[in-house]
């Protein structure tokens, strides 16, 4: 994916959110609705993170910008996936130096 917008609309049981991605290969937008749920405590950054319910995936916040949230490290359970999640859509040479840093810790 090119570029995501997400947009966190509502909190009822769990998190509901919206997801506006461009396909690279395809160059359009495709929108998907999802939900989330804390999988312990709610001041933990580990969610199960749903598209397609039943099917859950898991969510791992494993750093994040705690003085002004401007951005937040996301993998999944397995480690096999990485997100570089920002307020911006432009994100600087050097941000995306700090991530790449600290993915090789």
């Amino acid at each position: 994916m090119k570029s995501v917008l997400s947009t966190l609309f509502g909190k009822t049981e769990g998190l509901k959110f919206s997801i506006e991605a461009i396909i690279i290969e395809k160059g359009k937008w495709k929108d998907a609705e999802g939900k989330a749920y804390f999988v312990g405590n709610d001041d933990v950054g580990h969610l199960k993170v749903s598209f397609f319910g039943p099917f859950y995936g898991s969510y791992v916040v494993f750093d994040l910008d705690v003085k002004d949230y401007q951005y937040a490290y996301v993998t999944s359970y397995k480690k096999d996936l990485l997100w570089f999640l920002s307020r911006t859509p432009v994100v600087t040479d050097a941000d995306k130096q700090k991530f790449i840093n600290r993915v090789k810790k």
